[in-house]
């Protein structure tokens, strides 16, 4: 697997093998050919190598795969697939070509919901402003984190998502997000304004859960798009300030009754207080 790297403007290869294939620009002719043909590149045995992929013989050499199947998102080329040849020592057919063109388009999927997420977890990062240095937003912060389909059905639960709102992945996934009681009517209010206007929202909700009383939530929601730029669904991230509107609230008591110097040296840790 080739995947585009924006920093480096190039393609380098995710493997756990110990054969290392060479990196590509972005202006590599292999990657140029992706992107203006957009489908299974096929060099079969024994055919002159495309013109177009002439300057690159000998990297294309070095790969030792004859088949490439592009992974497409939105209007970009995110990468490839390098196919290597069958174990049986027969040629590709039109068949396998076309089961693996469908598999790319799969894994291209795949792969623009998992970057969407991993913008998600830097911009939750970014938002709560939790902690000034973090390699793992996910780890650090107890966030929930919700997926819905376009039927409005919940596609993943985590199990911070399980911690906050004292429900099983095992009993929700699969069912309408309206059953996530009480918070389903803000939820649904929120989930169908992303729809609406495609875009990130965020909202602040205090509701009663079973066993923990009043708590404060806040909830983000943004279109979850596959690579032609179509809504599958929807991603939540939610969030417990309970312990931190709290504070909030302790420091604004304090202030009227103590001296700036002390209030200002509160912990920030509503643990600690």
């Amino acid at each position: 697997v080739h995947l585009y790297d924006e920093e480096s403007r190039s393609y380098f290869e995710v493997s756990d093998d110990e054969f290392e294939a060479p990196t590509l620009g972005i202006e590599s002719p292999l990657a140029q050919w992706l992107v203006r043909e957009n489908h299974v590149l096929y060099l079969m045995p024994n055919a002159p190598l495309p013109i177009d992929l002439q300057p690159e013989r000998a990297r294309v050499a070095a790969l030792n795969t004859p088949v490439f199947v592009p992974l497409r998102s939105r209007d970009q080329l995110s990468g490839w697939l390098s196919i290597g040849h069958k174990l049986s020592g027969s040629v590709y057919q039109s068949d396998d070509l076309s089961f693996l063109a469908a598999f790319g388009n799969q894994t291209a999927v795949a792969i623009e919901n998992a970057r969407l997420f991993e913008n998600v977890r830097r911009h939750l990062g970014a938002i709560t402003n939790m902690k000034n240095l973090m390699d793992n937003v996910f780890a650090s912060i107890p966030s929930g984190v919700i997926t819905t389909d376009i039927s409005d059905r919940i596609t993943l639960f985590n199990r911070a998502a399980e911690a906050i709102l004292g429900i099983s992945a095992e009993s929700i996934v699969g069912l309408p997000f309206n059953r996530l009681q009480p918070i389903s009517q803000a939820l649904d209010a929120l989930v169908h304004r992303v729809l609406d206007q495609q875009i990130m929202l965020a909202e602040e909700v205090v509701s009663e859960l079973p066993g923990r009383g009043a708590v404060s939530l806040q909830m983000r929601a943004t279109p979850l798009r596959d690579n032609q730029n179509a809504t599958l669904g929807v991603a939540i991230v939610v969030d417990d300030l309970t312990a931190q509107r709290r504070l909030e609230a302790v420091r604004e008591m304090f202030k009227r009754y103590l001296s700036p110097a002390i209030v200002d040296s509160l912990p920030s840790d509503p643990a600690q207080l």
